[in-house]
């Protein structure tokens, strides 16, 4: 029986970084925003709206749909699409890595409702928790969005706005904390400044053995491998401090303070 563990954390705040860290591990299945968990979300949840109710999905843009089920058979539908999709997930994961023979499997996943739901279905799946600091996630965002492609392929990054920004990051960051039920908080400027120690203490807490061999293997992942807005992950740290106007990071402040303080960050 392989144990699910998903990394979850707001864009830009690094959970690239990370997964490439843990994905080498000989015991660990992990993929890369690969959707799968997300898609059979909305599977099971479109499985309990009736057909004449409407839906809203929020991803990016909010779609709207119809349910498909008419009532009286929608407790036994249900519980049979929960199921087959528990089963299709697993199976996806033995079918992505037929060569490895993993204890835990699980994604880098973009939206924080699916984890949190899973819990449902996986009560004892691990939560790794990638936290930033929000003025840092918002120049990145920003330094991002210039990137060629990058706004047609996710439009957020092209669009948002400082108060964008600072809700979603308030909203990510808030649902994992108060409903995440076994969590491992870990901050992206504890894992720049240590990232074979960080990602030992992750791998350790889900009860994996990090010997010499994994910690020059880690040692050796490339910083940000091209993915980064900075010329390194140590000058990413704090870049808020010359990229934000000053009224600019007060603002990302006052709308993120309550969860800021509750990640360690200061609000001063």
């Amino acid at each position: 029986m392989s144990t699910p563990f998903f990394v979850a954390g707001s864009g830009r705040s690094g959970t690239t970084f990370l997964y490439r860290l843990l994905e080498g591990h000989p015991r660990v299945a992990l993929t890369n925003e690969a959707g799968v968990a997300d898609l059979l979300r909305v599977f099971v949840e479109m499985a309990a709206v009736p057909s004449w109710q409407p839906h809203e999905i929020p991803r990016g843009e909010v779609t709207r749909l119809h349910g498909y089920i008419r009532p009286p058979y929608l407790p036994i539908a249900g519980e049979v699409m929960r199921r087959n999709a528990v089963r299709a997930l697993e199976e996806f994961y033995a079918e992505s890595f037929p060569d490895k023979d993993y204890t835990h499997f699980g994604d880098k996943l973009p939206e924080p409702e699916t984890v949190i739901a899973l819990q449902s279905v996986y009560p004892e799946v691990g939560i790794v928790v990638l936290a930033r600091d929000p003025r840092d996630v918002l120049c990145s965002i920003r330094s991002f969005a210039r990137k060629e492609r990058v706004a047609a392929e996710n439009p957020f990054f092209g669009t948002a706005g400082l108060d964008e920004t600072a809700t979603y990051w308030s909203n990510c960051y808030a649902g994992l904390l108060d409903y995440g039920r076994h969590v491992h908080v870990l901050r992206y400027e504890d894992l720049v400044a240590a990232p074979v120690e960080r990602g030992a203490e992750v791998l350790e807490w889900l009860g994996l053995p990090v010997d010499a061999t994994e910690r020059r293997r880690m040692a050796a992942v490339g910083e940000l491998a091209g993915h980064g807005t900075t010329a390194s992950a140590d000058t990413s740290v704090g870049r808020w401090r010359h990229d934000l106007a000053e009224h600019e990071a007060s603002q990302v402040v006052a709308r993120c303070a309550p969860v800021m303080g509750r990640l360690g960050y200061s609000v001063e």
